[in-house]
């Protein structure tokens, strides 16, 4: 009677639903009313059907790009596929590891227990230390350094190296060197460092260096005489 706390059956009988038609075979549609847009009338006031769209498929672009290679980093992933878009090399990529013959003057170092560090090579940071001994060593020799009387000086305003092949205790260290390039009053040297006998460095560096006054060293000086001479001869032929 629908008042508050009447007595109602627990279940009621669902009513069975009606069943949905089923979908008829695809036909033809029929004709559309007139509309705006419509394409052409069928002469009864009323605008024939447009016909169905295409089947879909994979789309390809027109022109050029449809025909392009693929990318040669679409294999690479990460920082791999990072470098490749920067033009970025890898170890052995654009520029290859040097050998002895591409060094003009050459001196040896003895690695130390020292130098090895908790992973059992040689630490990186050694190799700078090696390159900053061998070019000390090359002006001292051709007597363009004088450690207590020079009064122009070279400061190092660049240095680079690349690793190759790890170096240990108690192996001992070759240092090539070359000039890379020579100016009015900067030198870049270029460095190959290697192990014991092997022909193939396992790390190369660059180091620049820049003249200026001793006693000053807030103005640039020409490079000396005696370190053009000998540089000259530090040079690669073209």
């Amino acid at each position: 009677m629908g008042r508050a706390g009447a007595w109602r059956p627990a279940c009621i009988a669902a009513r069975p639903r009606a069943a949905k038609p089923e979908c008829a075979p695809s036909s033809p549609a029929p004709p559309r009313t007139g509309r705006i847009g419509a394409s052409q009338d069928n002469g009864s006031g009323r605008n024939a059907a447009r016909p169905a769209p295409a089947a879909c498929g994979p789309r390809r672009r027109a022109g050029p790009s449809a025909d392009r290679p693929p990318c040669p980093a679409s294999g690479l992933r990460g920082p791999d596929r990072q470098r490749h878009h920067r033009g970025g090399a890898f170890l052995s990529g654009k520029t290859p590891i040097g050998t002895r013959a591409d060094y003009r003057w050459f001196t040896d170092i003895p690695t130390r227990w020292m130098d090895n560090d908790v992973y059992g090579h040689v630490n990186n940071v050694t190799y700078y230390s090696w390159i900053d001994t061998a070019v000390a060593q090359f002006l001292i020799a051709h007597e363009v350094l004088d450690l207590g009387s020079s009064t122009e000086v070279g400061l190092v305003v660049e240095t680079q190296c690349r690793y190759f092949a790890p170096i240990s205790f108690p192996d001992m260290v070759t240092c090539g060197l070359r000039c890379g390039r020579l100016g009015t009053s900067s030198i870049r040297y270029e460095l190959g460092i290697f192990r014991n006998e092997e022909d193939r460095a396992s790390a190369e560096g660059h180091f620049v260096h820049v003249y200026v006054a001793r006693g000053e060293q807030t103005r640039t000086m020409p490079l000396p005489v005696r370190l053009r001479e000998a540089a000259t001869r530090l040079l690669l032929p073209a």
